[in-house]
């Protein structure tokens, strides 16, 4: 599937993580997701949110803000989705 295909699908969900960096832009890290152990690679946004490395992290949309650190996680490479994961708060 492509990144354009998602978007379309995906496009009820709001996009970013809505957390602010632990990293500067242009530097690098990893997070570890604390349920499955998958380590991602991290960077700042242009707006300075947390945001993982050739991936879209989708999140549930929810007026309250409640459950809005739920990600859905689409990995890409070459425009082609290559894994995806959920992570839930």
């Amino acid at each position: 599937m492509t990144q354009a295909q998602v978007a379309e699908i995906m496009s009820p969900y709001m996009t970013g993580t809505n957390w602010p960096a632990s990293v500067k832009s242009g530097e690098t890290s990893t997070l570890t997701d604390a349920v499955s152990g998958a380590q991602y690679p991290i960077t700042a946004s242009e707006t300075g949110e947390l945001a993982i490395k050739d991936s879209v992290v989708y999140r549930w949309y929810d007026k309250d803000g409640d459950f809005d650190s739920d990600w859905g996680v689409v990995r890409f490479k070459d425009g082609k989705v290559v894994d995806v994961d959920f992570m839930p708060d």
